[in-house]
């Protein structure tokens, strides 16, 4: 949320109020938490700096998807990006092996991750976008590693080595800052 809320002050001049202000920062917080919390060796600050450029492209995207989608059909936004996407990535098959293609049962959660998983939810999300601001719709879907972490959770307050404290105080900080946000 901190990158959405970046590019909207720099492309909108947009300040966020105190309450979102105040949500995307427990948002940050939580998440910060995780990424300190996890990680082995020397591999934990890599993936923070890839966590962190990652984020700053979805906010990006988020941002561009807003703007544009005040003007466009939300599915036709969501499909026209991702008929891009899968241009620029193409190139990518003629380097990597395809021999898992012809593997059975791969075929049926290949598609549900191509519609369900990647289309339905990325329209859907692209709707919202043209609802609500950007850094808004960044911090809400935070939700969806929360429940992730939660999914992962094995009985003995374990994820990944991370101590049971992290387990407890990553879902209520992006789940107060998602309750801040919403109100």
């Amino acid at each position: 949320p901190i990158w959405a809320t970046a590019w909207e002050i720099a492309w909108d001049r947009r300040w966020p109020g105190r309450l979102r202000g105040g949500a995307q920062g427990l948002a940050v917080l939580g998440v910060g938490l995780l990424g300190l919390g996890g990680g082995t060796g020397g591999t934990a600050g890599q993936g923070v700096a890839l966590a962190l450029a990652a984020g700053a492209c979805y906010a990006a995207y988020s941002l561009a998807t807003s703007r544009v989608g005040r003007g466009v059909p939300s599915t036709s936004l969501a499909a026209g990006t991702f008929v891009v996407a899968a241009a620029l990535a193409a190139p990518v098959l003629a380097l990597a092996p395809l021999g898992w293609l012809g593997a059975p049962g791969v075929w049926g959660p290949l598609i549900f991750l191509g519609i369900g998983a990647t289309g339905l939810s990325y329209a859907l999300y692209t709707w919202g976008l043209t609802r609500m601001a950007a850094s808004t719709g960044v911090t809400l879907a935070l939700a969806e590693p929360v429940a992730r972490l939660s999914q992962a959770y094995d009985g003995k307050l374990q994820v990944g080595g991370l101590p049971p404290w992290l387990l407890l105080a990553v879902p209520l900080f992006v789940f107060a800052a998602n309750i801040m946000n919403a109100g």
